[in-house]
């Protein structure tokens, strides 16, 4: 006899000045990183964008490390590297077009995602 566990994951887009956030969610929609309350709000811009990109996180953690990934569509790491300040720029020149997701990561989690367009 087969036996099947369901599990859902929850994901919410918002849509603000051409930018588009998703915020993962734990099973059943509950928030697993309390740290990622503080992270809710961060800006990308421009987007679509050719050469760079900038960050701003609009309510950082302090004493914390906030490292991003940036992947493609199919969740491989074309970029990494460490946030060192509330505004970062980031070159994405050696990226090809196309959509990616820039995740920021937290003790180990992801706590943030943006998605933006290379032209």
């Amino acid at each position: 006899m087969a036996r099947y566990i369901l599990e859902f994951f929850y994901d919410i887009y918002i849509s603000d000045n051409n930018s588009f956030s998703k915020k993962y969610k734990s099973k059943n929609g509950i928030n697993s990183d309390e740290n990622s309350k503080l992270l809710e709000e961060i800006a990308i811009y421009p987007n679509p964008a050719e050469n760079i990109i900038n960050i701003k996180i609009l309510k950082p953690v302090e004493n914390e490390i906030i490292h991003f990934q940036i992947k493609d569509i199919f969740e491989n790491i074309k970029q990494k590297g460490v946030f060192k300040k509330e505004f970062e720029q980031i070159n994405i020149n050696q990226l090809n077009s196309g959509i990616y997701y820039i995740h920021l990561v937290l003790n180990d989690k992801i706590i943030s995602t943006k998605k933006f367009i290379k032209k």
